[in-house]
């Protein structure tokens, strides 16, 4: 894994706490039933800075399908859960190298999807360019 990537991470997972913390609209109640917000933010925020393409996963739950699904990111063998600590077994967001945990024992890998930030999804930009701010990235 690499560390600078970690570290980007890190100053991502910041962020994305500040802007729970400042109460900025999306984030209400972060991170619980955050994680396609986040993870779609979070994935054009890495592609911005410069690390590529990031898939968002949606796992579906096994019994009720889409009901209780849950998102993250996905990148070659990387994979970036910026909410995962909203299930009682985390206390912080994950990143490693695939698979994710929670892929293997709760979720059902469904689909994945573009984060759509710049086309289907325009009303995460001010989040998007907050973070940017935070992480103090200049494009």
């Amino acid at each position: 894994m690499d560390p600078e990537l970690v570290q980007f991470i890190t100053r991502l997972d910041v962020a994305f706490a500040r802007c729970a913390e400042d109460r900025l609209q999306n984030m209400l109640g972060f991170p619980r039933g955050k994680c396609q917000v986040a993870c779609r933010v979070a994935a054009s925020v890495l592609e911005r800075a410069g690390w590529g393409t990031w898939d968002l996963v949606f796992g579906a739950h096994p019994i009720t399908g889409q009901f209780g699904g849950h998102f993250w990111l996905e990148r070659g063998n990387c994979y970036y859960d910026p909410t995962v600590h909203q299930f009682n077994e985390y206390t912080t967001p994950i990143v490693g190298e695939t698979p994710h945990p929670l892929s293997v024992s709760r979720f059902v890998r469904s689909e994945t999807l573009p984060h759509g930030v710049d086309e289907d999804h325009r009303s995460l930009a001010p989040l998007r360019d907050r973070i940017l701010e935070l992480i103090d990235f200049s494009s």
